[in-house]
């Protein structure tokens, strides 16, 4: 990744590096954000590593962009499409997100 994240995620004890790749919505939501993060996280659905994500505030009526200067917490997700297709979103982890330090 970058030298410079957009911003840091930390999930199980582990601090990722975070770029923002974009806002998505999903299952009626329409403040989620997709960012590709280093190092992976695991997954416990399916043991994968996941290099991109989708992260959901925790909180009902947060909004992640502009990320807040306070820690927000999140939740963590990927999308998984089941057999005949659908897709659904499924959290995860729980994490918190921070700015990445000015300097």
């Amino acid at each position: 990744m970058e030298a410079n994240p957009d911003f840091y995620l930390s999930c199980n004890g582990v601090e990722s590096d975070c770029r923002l790749v974009g806002r998505t919505v999903a299952l009626g939501r329409d403040d989620l954000l997709v960012a590709r993060v280093a190092p992976a996280i695991h997954a416990p659905i399916g043991d994968a590593e996941l290099d991109e994500v989708i992260l959901a505030p925790r909180q009902p009526g947060a909004s992640l962009l502009p990320l807040p200067s306070s820690p927000t917490p999140v939740y963590v997700c990927q999308l998984q499409r089941s057999a005949s297709g659908a897709t659904q979103l499924a959290v995860v982890a729980w994490g918190e997100l921070r700015q990445r330090p000015e300097t």
